[in-house]
């Protein structure tokens, strides 16, 4: 907002803005979770900061916490909400989450989250905007909607932050820094799991599907029978629809997400953006089991590392499903070459892996179910799970275009090397019947 009226609403939300508050007091609640109630399996971070200097805080969960980021052997999965500041449970939600995990982490009757962690990282993010949650808007502090504010698919450069807001460009950049599998986003003001694309090339609002559409309709699925007040939407069948069918917009998380090759989905998780504080609870008993059975989708999924020849990471590369030849490709992480690349469901499935410069590889991995009533065995995680050694292009067997020629060239100098001795018998043999010709002429010449 350029106005002069929206350059006074940014200047007093920005002096508000460092006042304590609302930020403050997610961040006094995270060092409490970190320091106090589950130190082994807590850290908080943040993202960066809004256009009037509140932080953005999270919280990371799991087994092994103080392994750095890259070196964990775990799936990543990222939860936000509130974007638009105005939408609040999504917000109370993932704090709830988080005080759910933390407390129950391997306690009795709570193997759920105790498998969860041990095979997990979580990483939520309660307020994606700040500055609209303390003000009760929608925009951030700069009267801009954050989720129209991201790359779209229809961009050339989808890593520029320029001309980005603060938050935006804090959340790209900290997200680029990290490798996630799964990621998920709340908001409100309506009741369903909705999945990308949010846009459609046209504008207009029509099913715009990726070619992952089964995965995806699947992972909403998912979510929406695990919440029985969004499975039984009078508006949307089954609690789903994909995102531009229902309204198309450009710029939003999740399509960047998508981009990103971090299968993402959007939960609306009230027709009331800002219901009072006593509804939280009945709230929260339709997402507790509905997030919980989200995150343990992430384990449905191809997985594996790729290394060169000397088992080095290999930067850039990324694997896919052969059956789903337009799909998105999993990225590596650079530090690891750890790699989760989601199904859309349990099976058998061809996987490739590349990277420019090298060869690729493909192999054959069986992905099994993955519930809370029935998360994978360790076999069953072995049998998701490949090694890709790339061998550089050089290196590459008889597969390339050079060795295709080399092979064809020998042959053509085996077929003249052929053609050559055939002509040479077949002039000896023409001489010998020539020369035995003559001499049985001779023989019988003085007869007449």
């Amino acid at each position: 907002m350029a106005s002069w009226s929206g350059w006074l609403v940014g200047w007093l939300v920005g002096w508000v803005g460092r006042l304590p508050g609302h930020a403050a007091a997610l961040n006094t609640l995270f060092e409490d979770l970190v320091t106090n109630q589950c130190p082994l399996i807590a850290r908080r971070f943040t993202v960066g900061s809004s256009e009037s200097g509140r932080m953005i805080y999270g919280i990371r969960l799991t087994h092994q916490v103080a392994l750095s980021e890259n070196e964990s052997p775990k799936p990543a999965v990222r939860l936000t909400a509130n974007i638009h500041g105005d939408e609040t449970v999504g917000r109370e939600m993932l704090i709830a989450f988080a005080e759910r995990l933390c407390r129950d982490y391997g306690t009795p009757n709570a193997d759920d989250v105790t498998w969860l962690l041990d095979n997990t990282v979580i990483y939520i993010i309660p307020s994606l905007n700040p500055d609209g949650f303390a003000l009760g808007m929608r925009e951030n502090s700069r009267g801009v909607d954050l989720n129209r504010d991201y790359p779209t698919r229809f961009e050339a450069n989808q890593d520029d932050t320029a001309g980005r807001q603060a938050e935006t460009a804090a959340m790209m950049d900290w997200t680029r820094a990290r490798s996630f599998a799964l990621s998920g986003t709340m908001h409100g003001g309506a009741l369903v799991a909705s999945y990308p694309w949010d846009s459609s090339v046209t504008g207009d609002d029509i099913y715009a599907a990726t070619e992952d559409d089964a995965m995806y309709r699947r992972l909403a699925r998912i979510y929406a029978d695990a919440n029985p007040s969004m499975a039984a939407s009078p508006v949307f069948p089954n609690g789903i629809t994909n995102g531009a069918d229902w309204y198309s917009i450009v710029g939003t998380l999740q399509d960047y997400m998508v981009l990103r090759g971090t299968p993402s989905i959007t939960f609306e998780l009230s027709d009331n953006k800002s219901p009072p504080e006593s509804a939280l609870a009945g709230f929260w008993n339709d997402n507790r089991l509905a997030l919980m059975q989200y995150a343990y989708q992430v384990h449905v999924s191809a997985s594996g590392r790729v290394v060169d020849s000397s088992g080095q990471p290999i930067p850039g590369a990324a694997c896919g499903i052969d059956s789903i030849e337009y799909g998105y490709k999993a990225p590596t992480n650079p530090h690891s070459g750890r790699f989760w690349r989601l199904v859309p469901e349990p099976g058998t499935y061809s996987v490739t892996c590349a990277a420019e410069g090298y060869t690729a590889v493909t192999k054959t991995v069986i992905v099994h179910e993955a519930t809370i009533a029935d998360p994978p065995t360790p076999t069953e995680q072995a049998h998701a799970f490949a090694q890709f050694v790339l061998p550089t292009a050089a290196d590459a067997p008889a597969e390339t275009t050079a060795g295709k020629i080399a092979t064809d060239s020998t042959a053509g100098i085996n077929i003249w090397m052929t053609l050559f001795l055939f002509v040479q018998i077949s002039l000896i043999i023409c001489a010998v019947v020539i020369y035995l010709n003559y001499r049985h002429k001779a023989r019988h010449a003085g007869r007449f």
